[in-house]
């Protein structure tokens, strides 16, 4: 028997109240701007107005020049021409090429609710250090009066000077309003979405503004959660209003900038290409001001473009809509007119690829579903001016389904429009509506960190794109959803959908807090959901929801529906389902109304470790699953509800009881109470749960919770027993056993009592797992895992069972000491299944050396950029020049004592604290103590930078990887052959977060050792150096865990097995697609191995002849090299041991591939073999060839 201690790094993290606390006193009613600048005269504007003429004139010179950058000296500039017919704007900056506009911190004013700057056709512009405003306000505020009892009537007394907004927003209208909080000015909850008819001549007598309320949905004046003396602001949408205008670019970067005001959305960023970057920009409340609403519609906006945005270091406060979107129109067809010609609404950029000669692939799906019905490649396209618009011209119904964005927003019966005519490359037959998407014009790759979201009237961040990274950001104070993320294939007809997500380490306050659910019927605080029929297209996938803190959740905390291959774990949840949520349109049976998390028709869950608590009034369960395929459902056996057993004497009490265990959730078995004060309780009695009969040498991992109480003498011997089918006991583990004056964990066989050394708390909660293997064999014996109410987790390996069995089908929780004892304890997350939850050999990490208050670790708030693995960001600082050598951060994980391999892995990024001349290492340890290996994460390069280095008794090698310390970089370090290698060494992989990849093999170790149970990230230079290091994600296995294969330079195979190029690719070229007879190399240059592995994952929508996977030394086809998956033909000599596809979407393949056989590989081929079907596909995704 072997005990081993493990700290879980999977714990509420400490918040960092700079970051989270926002003093939320009332504003000094100061009005709509400061009093220098209100007390500027007509002449003082007509100075800064001249003075924006020479500042045009000046960039403009620039421009013509040739500069590189014109920098424009600080002041106030003021502009009031408005220019254009159709899209109107105050200035614009066009056709300038790799420039640099730096306006050095000034204001720009602008006269006209219209847009302020428009940049558009530019290539490689950046624009930075400028702020924006308008001269008047842009929206009117004030505190609500009075509320009619009946109708839709209220009045305003507006702020003082906003009146002042009729000469620039002009009379009235109907207009969107925001409900505020008169203590908070924080958006008000539970007031539902509204307009309100305002006017500046409809005035009570006394002065105030009479109102004309109109709620959405429907909901009337009385019930919309408004009261007397809430502030209010109401708001026009300006058509051509946006503050910025970011169009047609290709390569745009815009930096510290704040925008004070917008008459709808404040940066609109449309049909870009190239790289799209904001850092630094911020919408916000203009300082020393009154105002309540920094922009009237969207934060930041970004459509049409053909990659995403990386927003980063942005405050996007107090606005009329969504904080971000980053959304691609879909292309909705109007009219097929043939098999393969069809009129659709636009093609964006991708028409001058097809006017050019270039094909472009285009995919297709069923509008009301998203099920696909193919994908074809546009050979032609002409334009249709003039197209008239009626039912019989039409394929879609647009009294039932109009849009409201984007060009097919135009869709009107009766309307006159321009359509485009596209060519196909094969024949599609169109019955119903069908929208499409464009390969290559997806808008993936958004990246979205370290930014706040503060104060949204609809949702804070709003992804509908694929490739997405969320990371290190503060949602807060939002109507809706925090985040969501999915297409919306109706009403507003944006999307596409988002594939390949990772919603990282970010904190969510009083978010979801509004009345109305969104166009889905249902809000969460983060709500993930497929659009169309989320039951059956799977179109999402891969989606990742880690590390991120959820408080005060209005409804649901997190919603998630529809995605194929989820991972949910390590996140806290606390104070959830404040308020009552609105019937869901679901039916009850998948709805989840009032659970925090509810997960849904997901397929390839992981669920770990999600931590809720404190439930509010209106929460009915913390989680709900419904269908869940290939996923913790599918792994859990179905036990029982709980029932008594045993003889229980008087004075016995078994009751379902509130007092829920604290660890994460399991199960949604009722916690169950036991007590007995009368000395009568009877030998054991307890409570027995049934499950399937497991009768194979798989796992079968059995979990509850339990609390020892304290009544009686506490003195109760209990024991968790496991039975086989036929009632005979196996398994005996006493979980609270008196131990001369202690209580504690203990082994109970029929020869003893074996102590195992862990004392049990009466009061405390403690989870047990047992896991049981083999159970058919003759020697039977199972591991426990325990873990505390502080998520440390101890380890127990090798108890012996006291009876043996060949199958297991119910367990016991039960007093097992007789009449005489007395006690009580509780029972939670009772939950049976095939792989275990409790953390198998997770790491937790600790302090190395000598560390002060000024030298030390802490939580980080910036996470790695690099995909999540698990773990919680570390940094270590050092400031002070005292520190002694060797202190640092270390990581311990289960110990490793053979020769299979070992992956030990971690991201780091070089921080900015002191002179960042540390000599950080990063070393494999045993469990004696000694480093192993010595790997410099900083040496020197010569030249000023960094570069990783190997570091032995005889010196430091440099390895030739730049390190550049603004960035995060993942390590793996791969040792094999430990115990009988005559040299220890390791393989050294590095990735940078921008993919690039480096691999150095048989690194040797500084010092021998015959085990590792520890990494060490430490500072090995002494007491006079400074810095600081982050690191994050670590990772320990038995498995290469490197990036999947780029697949970016595919040919043709052995011709001419290709009769048709078919092939599409998801942004981040991981995956292909092959359709129709279609025979695909790669070069790799791989040395197979008997260890040698691949591993990927493959799908197809449509069965072909030979659906395969091979490497290959040439270009000659050889079939013993080839894997065949699936297909309705034989291909002779091909192995078929993993022809074994079940044609349900994705499905995860591990072949060992050197066990077939080994030698240099210079291709890896993809087959979709299909002579005479050519809609056929095979999908191939996540291909990683590795050696285990």
């Amino acid at each position: 028997m072997t005990k081993e201690v493990i700290l879980s790094t999977s714990r509420t993290l400490p918040f960092i109240v700079s970051m989270l606390v926002l003093v939320c006193s009332s504003i000094t009613l100061a009005g709509p701007f400061p009093a220098s600048i209100a007390a500027w005269d007509a002449t003082t504007k007509a100075a800064q107005r001249t003075a924006g003429v020479a500042v045009l004139q000046q960039i403009a010179t620039a421009v013509a020049n040739g500069d590189p950058s014109v920098t424009i000296a600080q002041g106030d500039y003021r502009f009031d021409d408005v220019i254009g017919s159709s899209y109107t704007c105050h200035v614009q900056f066009t056709q300038i090429e790799n420039f640099t506009i730096d306006f050095s911190g000034s204001t720009l004013w602008f006269d006209d609710a219209r847009t302020a700057i428009l940049f558009n056709k530019n290539t490689n512009l950046t624009v930075k250090n400028f702020n924006i405003d308008y001269d008047k306000p842009v929206f009117v505020q004030g505190t609500i009066s009075y509320i009619a009892s009946s109708g839709s009537e209220l009045h305003m007394t507006m702020d003082a000077d906003y009146d002042d907004a009729y000469n620039i927003i002009g009379n009235g209208g109907k207009w969107r309003a925001v409900a505020f909080d008169p203590t908070t000015q924080f958006m008000k909850p539970q007031v539902n979405g509204m307009s309100v008819y305002f006017y500046f001549d409809n005035q009570t007598a006394q002065g105030d503004y009479i109102l004309s309320y109109s709620g959405f949905y429907g909901v009337s004046l009385q019930n919309s959660g408004l009261e007397v003396g809430d502030r209010i602001t109401i708001m026009p949408r300006v058509g051509d209003g946006r503050a910025l205008k970011v169009e047609n670019n290709d390569g745009f970067r815009m930096e510290n900038v704040n925008i004070y005001a917008s008459p709808f959305v404040a940066v609109a960023a449309n049909v870009n290409k190239g790289h799209l970057e904001f850092s630094n920009v911020n919408i916000l409340r203009r300082p020393d001001t009154d105002r309540l609403l920094a922009g009237n519609a969207d934060g930041i906006n970004c459509a049409s473009s053909a990659q995403g945005p990386l927003i980063e270091d942005c405050t996007l406060s107090y606005l009329g809509d969504d904080s971000i979107n980053t959304h691609v129109p879909y292309q909705r067809v109007v009219w097929p007119e043939s098999s393969t010609q069809m009129l659709i609404t636009s093609l964006g950029y991708a028409k001058s690829e097809v006017d050019g000669g270039d094909p472009v692939t285009m995919n297709f799906f069923d509008r009301a579903t998203m099920l696909p019905l193919g994908q074809r490649k546009i050979l032609s396209v002409e334009t249709v001016y003039n197209y008239l618009i009626t039912p019989s011209t039409t394929i879609a119904d647009l009294d039932i389904d109009p849009w409201y964005s984007g060009p097919a927003a135009s869709l009107r019966y009766d309307a006159t429009v321009t359509v485009y005519r596209i060519t196909l490359d094969k024949a599609l037959t169109l019955n119903d509506d069908t929208i499409a998407t464009i390969e290559g014009y997806l808008g993936g790759g958004t990246i979205i960190r370290r930014c706040e979201g503060i104060g949204s009237l609809a949702r804070g961040f709003r992804i509908q794109t694929p490739d997405v990274m969320i990371q290190d950001c503060l949602l807060k104070n939002t109507m809706g959803s925090g985040i969501s993320l999915g297409g919306q294939p109706h009403y507003w007809g944006e999307g596409p959908y988002v594939t390949h997500a990772q919603v990282i380490n970010n904190t969510f306050i009083d978010t979801n807090i509004g009345s109305r659910p969104d166009e889905t019927g249902e809000y969460a605080s983060l709500h993930i959901r497929t659009g169309g029929d989320y039951t059956t297209s799977y179109i999402q996938h891969d989606i990742t929801v880690a590390n991120n803190r959820i408080l005060d959740s209005g409804g649901s905390a997190i919603i998630i529906r529809g995605i194929d291959e989820l991972t949910l774990a390590d996140n806290v949840i606390d104070n959830y389902v404040r308020f009552e949520e609105p019937i869901s349109s679901l039916d009850s049976s998948v709805a989840g109304t009032g659970f925090g998390i509810v997960v849904d028709q997901c397929r390839g869950v992981t669920f770990k470790n999600n931590f809720l608590t404190n439930p509010g009034n209106d929460a009915v369960g913390e989680v709900f699953t419904a269908n869940i395929i290939d996923g913790p459902a599918d792994q859990e056996l179905a036990a029982s509800d709980w029932y008594s057993k045993g003889a229980s004497g008087s004075g016995v009490t078994t009751t379902e009881v509130s007092d829920a265990s604290p660890l994460s959730w399991l199960s949604d078995k009722p916690t169950v109470q036991i007590t007995d004060t009368s000395s009568s309780y009877g030998a054991s009695y307890g409570i027995v749960y049934n499950f399937p009969t497991h009768s194979t040498d798989d796992d079968l991992c059995i979990a509850f919770d339990y609390k020892i109480l304290d009544v009686g003498n506490n003195d109760l011997q209990l024991e968790a027993v496991t039975y086989n089918s036929s009632d005979s006991p196996a398994s005996f583990l006493m979980i609270y056993r008196d131990d001369n004056g202690t209580h504690g964990l203990a082994s109970h066989t029929n020869q003893a009592v074996t102590m195992l050394g862990y004392d049990i708390d009466p009061l405390r909660w403690y989870r047990i797992e047992m896991v049981v293997k083999n159970v058919t064999q003759s020697s039977r014996n199972y591991t426990l895992f325990v873990t505390d109410d502080q998520n440390v987790t101890t380890r127990f390996d090798n108890l012996p069972f006291r009876n043996a069995v060949s199958d297991m089908a119910s367990f016991s929780i039960h007093n097992n000491s007789g009449g005489t004892q007395t006690g009580g304890f509780v029972v939670d997350n009772v939950r049976v299944g095939t792989l275990p939850v409790s953390q198998t050999n997770p790491i937790y990490e600790y302090e190395v050396g000598h560390h002060t208050a000024n030298n030390f670790i802490a939580y980080s708030q910036q996470s790695s950029a690099l995909p999540w693995l698990g773990s919680v960001p570390v940094v270590y600082t050092d400031t002070t020049s005292s520190y002694g050598i060797g202190a640092g951060i270390g990581y311990t994980f289960t110990k490793h004592e053979t020769d299979d391999l070992l992956s030990a892995s971690f991201d780091f990024k070089i921080g900015d604290s002191g002179s960042n001349d540390l000599s950080v290492n990063a070393s494999l340890r045993s469990e004696s103590g000694t480093n192993g290996n010595f790997l410099k994460l900083n040496d020197s390069d010569g030249a000023g930078g960094y570069t990783l280095a190997n570091h032995i008794n005889s010196g430091t090698t440099p390895l030739n990887i730049p390190i550049d310390p603004t960035k995060w970089y993942r390590v793996e370090m791969l040792v094999r052959d430990l115990v009988t290698a005559s040299a220890d060494t390791y393989d050294l992989i590095v990735t940078s977060e921008y993919g690039t990849v480096y691999r150095v093999n048989n690194l040797p170790f500084r010092f021998a050792i015959s085990d590792i149970k520890n990494i060490n990230i430490f500072n090995n230079s002494g007491n006079t150096y400074t810095g600081q290091v982050l690191v994050d994600n670590i990772h320990v296995g038995n498995k290469q865990i490197s990036d999947p294969l780029v697949i970016d330079s595919l040919t043709n195979y052995a011709d001419p097995q290709t009769t048709v190029d078919n092939l599409a690719f998801n942004p981040a070229m991981t995956e292909v697609k092959l359709g129709g007879n279609n025979w695909k190399k790669q070069a790799i240059s791989y040395t197979v191995t008997a260890d040698t592995w691949i591993s990927f994952k493959f799908k197809s929508d449509t069965l072909g002849e030979i659906q395969a996977i091979g490497l290959e030394e040439d270009d000659v086809q050889t079939p013993a090299r080839f894997f065949t998956l699936a297909g309705s033909q034989s291909w002779g000599g091909t192995i078929f041991d993993f022809d074994n596809y079940t044609h349900q979407g994705w499905q995860t393949y591990h072949i060992p591939i050197g066990q077939y056989y080994t030698g240099v590989m210079n291709y890896i081929v993809f087959v979709n073999d299909d002579d005479a079907n050519q809609a056929s596909d095979s999908q191939f995704r996540d291909v990683i060839i590795y050696d285990k």
